[in-house]
């Protein structure tokens, strides 16, 4: 009896484990994406390349996401603006603000949970993870704070010069009370605001409109946020958009948004310092 030739194994059917190309890709904000679990095969049918790019893409926020939840923001900010109208202004009998402080709180917290809402809860990412709070060397940490107290000393100054002292901000600050709650507000506030801004619409803007374009958004975005407070005062409003352009570089640069909120919270108590060792009556 004639003995059939054994049929020789290829990689088809000998069983071995299929190799797939895991080697991390950058996304427009130039972070590597996730490597992929390797894809195992049924038989000899190859995996389509639609189910390994599945694979191989981040969990990110989308633009939807973005317009969506910055719709509610904004939504929830003009219902407090609209109460803070009606309560008279910072200089209301002390009423004016406890208002701001309570109003701004409140917002505060909605903003920080719409933002994990959309990034964090919808996704199944961490805080850490979906807004970049990762760990920087110490040298980055201390280069931060640097910047916060040297930005303070220098705005401190160019507001004594040039700051026409009559903004909303200096008007709730001319008060005992009303500089207190803008003091509490000033080291209280920055985490979240990089949250919302650096850590919530830069990356996507940056995807959508390249690195250049995100930083710019973001820059004029933060600006005009605080257009409201400083609307007659051009040049704090003028250094509140340096800084915000400094702050997104800084996210740009570091990959994390740990360094600006370092620096933007030794920012705000290094200008307010100043404030209390060198009054000047304007209010900042």
């Amino acid at each position: 009896m004639t003995e059939e030739p054994e049929t020789p194994r290829t990689p088809a059917n000998s069983g071995a484990d299929p190799v797939v190309d895991a080697t991390p890709v950058e996304n427009g904000t130039g972070e590597p994406m996730p490597q992929a679990t390797p894809v195992e095969m049924t038989g000899d049918a190859p995996v389509p390349p639609s189910i390994v790019q599945a694979e191989l893409a981040p969990r990110s926020v989308r633009g939807r996401d973005l317009l969506a939840g910055v719709g509610i923001i904004w939504a929830i900010e003009l219902a407090f603006g609209a109460v803070l109208a009606l309560s008279g202004g910072p200089r209301a009998e002390g009423a004016g603000p406890i208002m701001i402080l309570v109003t701004t709180m409140l917002g505060t917290a909605a903003v920080f949970v719409v933002s994990w809402g959309f990034v964090c809860r919808k996704y199944g990412k961490s805080l850490v993870e979906g807004f970049a709070i990762r760990r920087v060397p110490r040298r980055t940490l201390v280069v931060s704070a640097t910047i916060g107290v040297v930005s303070g000393v220098v705005a401190a100054v160019l507001c004594f010069l040039f700051s026409t002292g009559e903004s909303f901000m200096h008007e709730l600050a001319s008060t005992p009370l009303g500089f207190a709650v803008t003091a509490f507000l000033a080291l209280t506030v920055p985490p979240v605001e990089e949250i919302y801004y650096r850590g919530f619409l830069f990356p996507v803007l940056t995807r959508k409109l390249g690195v250049v374009g995100g930083i710019l958004v973001v820059t004029v975005w933060f600006g005009m946020a605080h257009g409201f407070q400083l609307a007659k005062d051009p040049v704090g409003l003028a250094i509140v958009v340096v800084m915000g352009l400094m702050w997104t570089l800084q996210r740009h640069l570091s990959r994390s948004l740990v360094p600006c909120i370092v620096s933007h919270w030794v920012y705000n108590a290094t200008l307010f310092a100043v404030s209390l060792l060198v009054p000047t009556g304007k209010g900042w």
